[in-house]
């Protein structure tokens, strides 16, 4: 019996909600009214049938500590019984047919057991399990990518799956928190510490160069929307959710994972970044239980993320600053104004800061933790369940609030930006079974979400952006001086640090105050539904139909607020008058999934024979726009403003696939799968052939061999496939396109894609081979798993020559990239007694990507234009050691590092590995000797005489700003003379994955651990620092480089602190254009404290006593401790969320530690009980 055909198994039902377009919003009654206006029918029918039934009674223990087992499967073979075991372990069959039946116990974490009992119409039957512990799950039951509900060991692939018992005590809030460290090769990518910020996920790693490299995921069978981000409004790359977190975490019953084209061919040309499939739970017979939680916790931005503002004072006082106007070239009167602000002068800064502060010596402002305070979190939520013979149903809600650690009050209690994300979840299953062979089941959930964030990352009108690039000795306030408030320089006497009204007492260094920057506002609503109906029909014993028709739909609306004159500290000119953008997204999916099974036996062979279909259907509209310049306050909507623009956009795709499968088994031990899909997509127009994608794969299970006698080894499995999968490209890539081109004149078009009537789906080719074995009776189990992965056929963007006005690239079938891997899992029960359990377990993923050939097509930098961001797509390079001798062929990881590299140590004889002086010496420096500067421009490093002489030269002439003409050489190791090709790192770890325990203390206490770590050449880049560093507006503000200029500027100063200052400098601080990329890079290594899930069962009898039959107590904790050597804001940290760029930033603008937020540290109490 397959598990879909189950009635009481641990349940499955939906996950997702919506809004349909051109209706008005749902409410929480249009989701749940019906729900529980079928309950009576429900009720009604678990009523006993009168047909001539028995009973069958028993509790299920451990065989061991005698431990009672809850939720385990209880299924009578050959029928659609079923049970789950209660709080006690008890269970109930009702409605046995009469004579000699089977009984299989399953339970993940247990091995399976049958028995055989005989059932009577005169008294219940009594049948007892003990089962033996096994961290071995040959026998667990899945059914994404196969067609059908089969055991794991069947399949030759690998398939992950994750329990809702892994996740009951963990802390865990969202979908992505449950799926996070849970599997080797399974990536969830935070990007930042905002509340209701979505995860990127990836897979073993990038299936493609352009299109997502994002997973399928579907709910119950049903594809869903799994996008993220905001329409046209936005808030710097980060704070942005994601439409997969609208499912709710606590009706996962499982998750199960496809991680790659072996595993997913019949998905077909969407599944190359591998498949997610969220089972969701379902009712169990007998009288409804309702279960309820209640959950309130607190987090704290971790102390010391944020580098404190550093500065120094040039002059004492505002006399001897004012006489140096010809040293800045200024005038008296602009150079007494810079003296009131932009220049450090001692009497100004010690009144605004409330301590003394004298000339040259650096001090620091803590300004930045202003915006940090206790976010809170709670969570409420209920859930019923509960039917009979011909109906079983469950239905949840829930009520989900955080306020994150970021705040404004304490810099302006009027400001708008919030760090808020609300949800309310609904979702009701029904499973009716109507005949004995027909089974029906309806799903729908219901999201209702609030987010709001404020502006972030790199954006120069973010908070925190603003606050991080600050200049603590530009602090002034002149606007309360000149509205006569304040002491004598406009401060604020009883706050330090802080302006008696409007001013800049952070020291801004461009573009906005951070209080002005709090002044703006993003939001986004969003609605999302999910429903399914599957028809599932035993037409005869060997052959089984299924269907499953579903919907998901999304309506999410933003908008970005500047609110009428919000320059409060009449600093930034940017929009003053205001401007309101607003946007829609709609975005519909429809799923058809019909199939076919015929299943039999012939003598030592079995078959499993399924043919069958799938479609989807995907329809988005995003529309928008925006108007800025108000007539006045509170006329704040779009419509209002002088100036407005709207943009609107359709799209949609029909994919459509049949599928055949077979499946051989000998004996139960060897199997042999093969399968084939064959697909055809809308984007390749009405004459586009059909794709076709095989599988092949093989497992054999010699430990389920009569013969075998291997006492050290309980279990063995030996497995390998084979598979492809595809990805498509987008709706028009193939096409001829023009866009419109407003202008006064009036309309008009202008060319836009320049089409390729050859574009086809990239094709991926994964092979696989993996071994499961369980050691000292399933008590330690090892799972090892190869895989590689070639994409061929690889959709690149291509720059062709701009005929007839067609300037953006093309997609071109011509790439080729490699990915390759090891997953590792090991499981060990290292006690089981009655009083104590402790099992540990760990997981490990090694990634090796290679771009090995982008198809002659030039490297293609991520990012755009924006020269900071040194991500590349590049193919290989040859480099030589002699004209003509190949010394190596360097192959680059997508997303790979180039830039600009300070020229090397004598050490090792560096030389040119391309170009002209190929084979010969290139320029490098001795220390102690010479420096890597070139001052008097012949090439070659100076000496550190002649730095000192030109660092004097500079004092002498009193420049301003002598740290910007000290330029150190740039490295050119392939002798091109391009200087920003250095290669600098990849930002993808070689190593990552997690390890911990879950310990059982007595049978009531548990507590379970969670560390996660990255390792292994993880290169992040510091963009953060490397503005703080070394940018002379809005940066040279930590405490190296602030101490670095102080010492040329100080006359006060040794040669020999200058020489050292200088070269620091160099080796360290250093960055941005012309620059790019150099000393902003760093290891990212870390192991990060992820879980800690400390849980108390209150014993029966004490929980009746409060009018339940369970109650449980938590105390958790998430991101607890990290230990880095990064010394960034966050090694998790990255510049964009999930959805917070163009596809190719989505995809490969990683690791990038860019004015973000780290992730908080939070702590929750939560109480269960259930009746």
């Amino acid at each position: 019996m397959t598990t879909s055909e189950q009635r009481t198994t641990l349940p499955r039902s939906a996950t997702s909600s919506a809004y349909f377009p051109g209706r008005p919003p749902m409410l929480w009654s249009k989701v749940l009214t019906p729900s529980f206006l079928l309950l009576p029918v429900v009720l009604a029918g678990a009523a006993p049938l009168s047909a001539q039934t028995g009973t069958i009674r028993g509790e299920i223990r451990e065989a061991s500590a005698q431990n009672p087992i809850v939720g385990a499967q209880i299924l009578v073979v050959g029928t659609r019984l079923g049970a789950v075991s209660d709080q006690q372990g008890n269970y109930t069959l009702t409605n046995v047919p009469l004579g000699r039946v089977t009984v299989r116990v399953r339970m993940l974490g247990y091995s399976s057991m049958s028995s055989a009992v005989d059932v009577s119409s005169d008294a219940p039957a009594t049948l007892n399990f003990a089962l033996s512990p096994s961290v071995i799950t040959l026998e667990e039951v899945v059914v994404t990518g196969t067609g059908g509900a089969v055991e794991k060991k069947q399949l030759g692939n690998t398939i992950a799956t994750i329990d809702s018992n892994v996740i009951k005590n963990a802390p865990v809030q969202s979908f992505s928190e449950a799926i996070a460290a849970r599997e080797p090769g399974v990536q969830v990518l935070p990007s930042s510490g905002l509340v209701g910020e979505g995860a990127r996920i990836r897979i073993r790693g990038n299936a493609s160069l352009s299109q997502n490299n994002e997973p399928v995921v579907y709910v119950d069978g049903v594809r869903v929307d799994n996008g993220g981000g905001f329409t046209i409004a936005g808030a710097g790359g980060g704070g942005t959710p994601s439409r997969l977190d609208d499912i709710n975490s606590e009706t996962i019953e499982r998750v199960e994972i496809l991680k790659g084209a072996a595993a997913a061919t019949l998905y077909g040309s969407e599944a190359n970044a591998g498949v997610i499939q969220v089972f969701t739970k379902r009712g169990t017979a007998g009288p409804p239980k309702f279960s309820f939680r209640m959950d309130q916790g607190i987090s704290r931005s971790p102390q010391g993320a944020f580098k404190p503002l550093a500065g120094f004072a040039r002059y004492a006082d505002t006399t001897s600053c004012i006489a140096d106007a010809a040293v800045f070239g200024r005038t008296v009167t602009a150079q007494r104004t810079a003296c009131r602000s932009t220049i450090g002068v001692a009497d100004r800064l010690s009144a605004i800061y409330g301590r003394t502060i004298t000339p040259f010596q650096v001090f620091e402002s803590d300004y930045i933790n202003d915006f940090f305070d206790t976010g809170y979190y709670s969570n409420y939520s209920a859930n019923v369940s509960g039917g009979g013979p011909t109906v079983i149903y469950n239905v949840a809600a829930r009520l989900n609030r955080e306020d994150g650690p970021f705040t404004v009050n304490r810099v302006d209690r009027a400001a708008l930006a919030n760090d808020v994300n609300r949800k309310t979840f609904g979702s009701a299953s029904i499973v009716l079974f109507p005949r004995q062979r027909l089974q029906l089941r309806a799903t729908a959930m219901f999201t209702d979400v609030h987010h709001e964030t404020p502006n972030n990352g790199n954006n120069i009108y973010g908070v925190l952006s603003s606050a991080q690039n600050s200049k603590p000795e530009q602090s002034d306030c002149e606007e309360s001086r000149k509205l006569g408030l304040g002491g004598a320089f406009g401060q604020d006497p009883a706050r330090p640090d802080r302006c008696a009204g409007p001013g800049d007492p952070s020291g801004s260094g461009a573009f906005i105050t951070p209080r002005e920057a709090a002044y703006q506002k993003v939001a986004q609503g969003a609605e999302h539904f999910n429903g399914s109906l599957n028809v599932n029909y035993q037409a005869v014993p060997t052959v089984k139909l299924d269907l499953t028709l579903g919907m998901d739909v999304t309506n999410a609306n933003d908008f970005e607020l500047l609110p009428f004159r919000y320059n409060v500290d009449n600093y930034t000119t940017n929009e003053i008058l205001g401007r309101r953008t607003v946007g829609n997204r709609n975005n519909r999916q429809f799923t058809l999934d019909g199939k076919a099974t015929w299943s039999d036996r012939f003598s030592q062979f079995t078959s499993n024979f399924v043919v069958g279909t799938q479609g989807f259907v995907t329809r988005e509209q995003d529309k928008g726009g925006f108007g800025r310049d108000f007539p006045g306050p509170g006329i704040e909507i779009a419509g209002a403003g002088a100036i407005r623009q709207i943009q609107d956009t359709f799209l949609s795709i029909v994919n459509l696939g049949a599928m055949a499968q077979e499946q051989v088994g000998y004996h139960d031990w060897a199997f042999l799968t093969l399968g084939a899909r064959w697909d055809r997509n809308s984007a390749f127009g009405e004459s586009s052939p059909w794709a076709f994608y095989p599988k092949v794969s093989v497992s054999l299970v010699p430990s389920d061999l009569p013969s075998w006698h291997v006492p050290q080894i309980s279990s063995l499995r030996l497995r390998a496939a084979v598979g492809r999968s595809g990805q498509q490209p987008g709706a028009f890539d193939k096409f001829t396109t023009y866009a419109s081109l407003p202008s006064e004149l009036g309309p008009g078009f202008q060319p836009s894609n320049l089409g390729n009537d050859s574009l086809k789906p990239e094709v991926s080719t994964e092979r696989e081979l993996g071994a499961e074995v369980g050691l000292l009776q399933n008590r330690l189990g090892l799972d090892v798993t190869w895989w590689l992965r070639n994409t061929v056929d690889a959709l690149v963007q291509k720059q062709f020559p701009a005929t007839a006005g067609f300037t953006s690239p093309q997609l071109v079938n011509i790439g080729w990239l490699q990915g390759q891997g090891w997953d590792f899992k090991v499981n060990a029960l290292v006690v089981d007694r009655a009083n104590l359990s402790v099992n540990v377990f760990a997981n490990a993923a090694f990634l090796s990507q290679k771009i090995m050939s982008m198809g002659g097509a030039a490297p293609i930098k991520v990012g755009g234009s924006y020269p900071r961001y040194r991500n590349f797509l590049r193919g290989p390079d040859t480099l030589y050691s002699a004209p003509g001798v190949i010394d190596e062929i360097r192959y680059y990881a997508p997303g790979s590092l180039l830039g600009a590299a300070l020229i090397p140590t004598c050490s090792g004889g560096p030389i040119y590995r391309g170009g002209p002086n190929v084979g010969q010496a290139r320029p490098c420096y001795t220390p102690g000797s010479t420096v890597p500067y070139d001052t008097d421009r012949n090439g070659q490093p100076d000496t550190e005489s002649r730095l000192q002489f030109y660092i004097d030269s500079l004092r002498t002439a009193r420049n301003p700003n002598p740290l910007d003409a000290l330029n150190p050489m740039f490295d050119d190791e392939d002798g091109d003379k391009d200087v920003l090709d250095n290669y600098l790192g990849k930002p993808e770890p070689d190593w990552q994955g997690a390890f911990g325990a879950n310990i059982t203390l007595r049978r009531n206490l548990q507590i379970n651990v969670l560390f996660e770590y990255k390792a292994g050449n993880y290169t992040i880049t510091n963009l953060t620092d490397a503005f703080r560093k070394s940018s002379p507006t809005i940066g040279r503000n930590v405490r190296g480089a602030a101490e670095i200029e102080a010492t040329l500027l100080n006359p006060a100063s040794t040669p020999v602190q200058r020489q050292a200052a200088a070269m620091a400098w160099a080796r360290k601080y250093k960055a941005l254009s012309p620059y790019d990329g150099l000393n902003q890079n760093e290891s990212g290594d870390f192991l990060r404290w992820r879980e800690l899930g400390i849980t108390y069962l209150v014993p029966s009898s004490i929980a009746r006593r409060f009018g339940v039959d369970n109650l449980a107590v938590s105390l958790t904790g998430r991101n607890i401790r990290l230990w880095t050597g990064y010394t960034g804001i966050d090694p998790e940290e990255n510049t964009i969320g999930r959805g917070g760029g163009g596809q190719l930033d989505n995809n490969y603008l990683d690791a990038v530690d860019g004015w973000g937020l780290p992730l908080p540290t939070s702590w929750t109490f939560s109480v269960r009980f259930g009746f």
